[in-house]
């Protein structure tokens, strides 16, 4: 494995991301409210070169599961603001008229 301080020697070629880009890919990753997948971060074909593109998806998926989740206790949220709306109305409404 290659070190960005190091630099790809002349004649070779990166074929995936290092283990310390890609903590940085997920951190970045797992925080962000969008994300682009703009293609692979190596050549996932290889078998040696695919376990950062493979790790990338996979916290990206995780991120959509979290977001998922997070829309859903919204709505939850939305829905009881709704009921203690409309329990409020019955109460004025009965007050009011009964």
């Amino acid at each position: 494995m290659i070190d960005a301080k190091d630099g790809i020697p002349a004649g070779w070629c990166g074929i995936d991301v290092g283990d310390k880009s890609r903590k940085k890919f997920e951190n970045v990753i797992a925080g962000s409210k969008t994300i682009f997948l703009n293609g692979a971060s190596g050549i996932f074909e290889l078998g040696i070169a695919k376990a950062g593109s493979v790790s990338l998806v996979n916290v990206r998926f995780l991120a959509i599961k979290i977001n998922i989740i997070i829309q859903i206790i919204y709505f939850y949220r939305l829905l009881l603001q709704l009921a203690r709306t409309v329990l409020l109305l019955f109460v004025v409404v009965e007050t009011l008229f009964l």
